[in-house]
């Protein structure tokens, strides 16, 4: 038989050597894969630092609002055998400013009216926890809510300052007026007022009557304003006065 050649068994040698590298080497490229991937797929749980909004509680672990003053709920609202209101709920809480929005004859008005207990009305009407429904106005009224009537219901006979008279009173038990307000007030707030405080109400424009109306209304020290048509009949200059003086108050 033939001797083998000397350079057959180096060959066969390097050449298993380098498989067995190449082998080697995909086994630990495969391994750092498949850790890569596991990385990606399943992240270190690690404690992420916390934000602002992380700390806040979701809405769904929110406490109920303990600012509530006026609580309405299932409201219902007779003219005679009329039924204008059929379940109102509504809720006021402490520096809101609410806004009833609706078509004449909606019942927005008579809303108002059957919280302060001039319209026959069913349901629940809550003041810091005290039921108004079945009170009369007067009452309703020396517990601390205020109301400007959509026709105003000045004294035309009386001068300015006498209607602003009329309007005065203490604070409420229990009110957060610590200081009532004054005349000097009010005339700080509309000095064309204090222009008219000697002159008789019922010669007054429509704006100046329904400032005369609001100021009145403050004069009462009240905790809460209830406002029917605040800007009806009045010009657009006197409308956005109106509405900057709601805001701030």
């Amino acid at each position: 038989c033939s001797p083998i050649p000397r350079s057959s068994k180096p060959t066969s040698a390097r050449t298993t050597r380098t498989r067995s590298r190449i082998t080697k080497a995909k086994a630990l490229g495969n391994r750092r894969k498949a850790k890569d991937f596991r990385r990606s797929t399943h992240p270190p749980m690690t404690d992420p630092k916390p934000t602002a909004s992380s700390l806040l509680p979701s809405a769904d672990r929110l406490p109920p609002s303990t600012d509530a003053l006026l609580r309405v709920t299932d409201l219902h609202a007779f003219y005679g055998e009329s039924h204008i209101l059929h379940g109102i709920d509504l809720q006021v809480n402490r520096g809101e400013l609410i806004t009833l929005l609706g078509r004449n004859g909606s019942g927005r008005s008579t809303t108002v009216k059957a919280i302060m207990g001039l319209v026959e009305a069913t349901g629940s009407v809550r003041w810091r926890g005290q039921e108004l429904v079945g009170k009369p106005p007067f009452e309703v009224a020396h517990l601390g809510l205020g109301y400007v009537p959509e026709n105003r219901d000045i004294f035309p006979g009386l001068t300015v300052q006498q209607n602003l008279l009329l309007g005065q009173k203490r604070p409420s038990k229990g009110s957060s007026q610590r200081h009532g307000w004054s005349l000097a007030d009010m005339y700080a707030m509309f000095p064309l007022l204090k222009e008219r405080m000697h002159t008789e109400a019922g010669v007054l424009s429509g704006g100046e009557q329904q400032m005369l109306t609001l100021c009145r209304t403050l004069m009462g020290n009240p905790d809460l304003i209830l406002i029917d048509e605040p800007t009806e009949g009045l010009a657009p200059q006197i409308v956005a006065q109106v509405g900057q003086y709601l805001q701030a108050l």
